[in-house]
């Protein structure tokens, strides 16, 4: 049936064409060392991200990248998508949930001085303490990870 009483065809929803990419090779996959806070990409893991970029299966209609805000997932972004015009988000929704310092972010204004200049991430989602996880013993209590 059409709109209500107008005997019209309901409007076709747009498409939209959703990509999840993980992350290229990080250090700690490497080394299995898990105690380096927020590890960020390997060479391997640098070229992985340049060739999905030069493969240009991402560009085709991009309209915007949305990304976690560890580092080796900003870094995977940066290097795969490159075109600085379509908007970059970082939300820690998208964060990993393990609590080992590889897994753990740092504060805002570091991640802000390495990627929100030329980078072009929109950090605003990202407060100061995005990285302080419940601790999983007990759900009432939160704890900075170091």
């Amino acid at each position: 049936m059409g709109r209500a009483g107008t005997g019209q065809a309901p409007p076709i929803p747009q498409r939209k064409r959703v990509w999840f990419v993980r992350h290229g090779e990080a250090v700690h996959n490497v080394t299995r060392d898990s105690t380096t806070r927020d590890p960020g990409l390997t060479e391997v893991g640098r070229k992985q991200a340049s060739e999905l970029a030069q493969s240009g299966a991402l560009a085709v209609g991009a309209e915007l990248i949305v990304s976690s805000p560890m580092r080796r997932t900003l870094e995977t972004a940066a290097l795969a998508m490159p075109d600085a015009t379509v908007p970059r988000v970082a939300t820690p929704l998208l964060q990993e949930i393990g609590t080992s310092n590889a897994d753990t972010g740092r504060p805002r204004d570091e991640l802000t001085a390495e990627f929100g200049g030329s980078e072009g991430f929109d950090l605003s989602e990202v407060d100061e303490e995005w990285f302080v996880k419940p601790a999983p013993w007990c759900k009432q209590r939160r704890i900075p990870l170091d």
